[in-house]
């Protein structure tokens, strides 16, 4: 009956690729979820992963890719293929019995194809429908995923999908009870929107891993000296970094003192002087006098700030900078400079009031005797 339903429809047979991200939406009762895809009776899933999060923003970042290969047919007359459905299924796999369905959602493979063979990838965010009643003030689970088509090559397809969704169980029930244990990296919590570079970067990371298993296999099979090179290289590439890592970590400790000792030398140093000044200057009522005051703090605020941006051997503490009395005596040492220079000044004007007199003494003496010849 199948084979008669088909007759005289265009075939086009494709292979899928549905990169799986992320589950949101996951009930507190779950701790760990797999995402399996159905079509036709064959099964692929994903492996189990730890979900992370508390109330609304439970989710499980799954970062998984899955393959399926399907023949698509369409009438000679239309440009659009005959729907082709597939369902996706949250499994719950918190305990080590038969996973429960958490939600699942259908998936028309139809909608992703064309019938040049050349499918663009579709980003979609699916809602899933539990498999009960639905509960009062439950959150939907939803799945971000992203899909892709081409066209399936012949010799990429001479292993049955049977053998892979196989492989991918039995890869599945090995692996879930390691990676139960398994730290995760914190994944934040936010709900950002899939975007399409995303999913790009995720499979580009995939197939590089994918050759670096290769490489693995490869060296496996090369024999003792060749994994005995390797693990010299890992063993000193290791080394590397851990001193570089060690010398990043003392440059760290080193920079933080460095800032300690500026922040208390400021405090000390500069705004406790800032403090006393602005303290005394309310007493003073003369204008003069309060320029006075805040020109020489500021002199003197200009001196320390320059001591301590040129001093590499400050310490916390005050070794290397200016104390109370040190910021004393250089005012008082500024202050007996400006006087001498302000006595010699007056020196000057009394040495030319004293010539000045001379002569005044001098034009009277002139003065007295022509008037006494007269």
């Amino acid at each position: 009956m199948r084979a008669l339903k088909h007759v005289g429809r265009l075939t086009t047979k494709l292979d899928y690729v549905l990169l799986v991200c992320d589950v949101r939406g996951l009930p507190e009762s779950c701790s760990s979820v797999a995402v399996c895809w159905e079509r036709g009776g064959k099964i692929f899933t994903t492996r189990t992963i730890r979900v992370e999060g508390v109330g609304p923003e439970r989710m499980a970042r799954m970062n998984a890719k899955l393959k399926l290969t399907a023949t698509l047919y369409r009438s000679p007359r239309k440009t659009t293929f005959d729907p082709k459905p597939s369902t996706l299924r949250v499994l719950n796999r918190s305990s080590s019995g038969s996973a429960a369905v958490l939600g699942q959602g259908e998936l028309d493979l139809a909608g992703v194809a064309s019938i040049d063979g050349v499918g663009r990838t579709q980003v979609r965010q699916l809602k899933l429908d539990p498999p009960g009643k639905v509960i009062q003030g439950a959150l939907p689970i939803t799945l971000q995923i992203s899909i892709s088509s081409k066209l399936a090559d012949e010799d990429e397809n001479t292993s049955t999908a049977d053998s892979v969704s196989q492989a991918s169980e039995i890869e599945d029930t090995s692996n879930r009870d390691s990676k139960r244990d398994m730290p995760l990296a914190p994944a934040p919590l936010s709900n950002p929107r899939l975007t399409q570079e995303v999913l790009t970067s995720f499979d580009e990371s995939s197939e590089s891993s994918t050759n670096s298993k290769l490489s693995v296999i490869k060296l496996l099979s090369g024999g003792a000296s060749a994994r005995a090179a390797h693990g010299q290289q890992v063993a000193a590439r290791t080394a590397e970094l851990s001193h570089a890592l060690h010398e990043a970590q003392e440059e760290a400790r080193q920079a933080e003192a460095r800032v300690a000792t500026l922040q208390h030398r400021l405090r000390t140093e500069v705004l406790a002087g800032v403090a006393e000044v602005l303290e005394r200057s309310g007493k003073i009522r003369s204008k003069a006098d309060l320029a006075e005051v805040y020109h020489r703090q500021l002199t003197l605020i200009m001196d320390q700030v320059e001591r301590i941006a040129y001093d590499d051997g400050g310490a916390v503490g005050g070794a290397g900078g200016v104390s109370h009395l040190e910021a004393e005596v250089l005012q008082l040492r500024r202050d007996l400079a400006a006087s001498r220079i302000e006595c010699a000044d007056l020196a000057g004007e009394r040495d030319e009031l004293m010539h000045v007199a001379k002569r005044l003494n001098k034009q009277l003496l002139e003065e007295a005797s022509t008037a006494r010849t007269k």
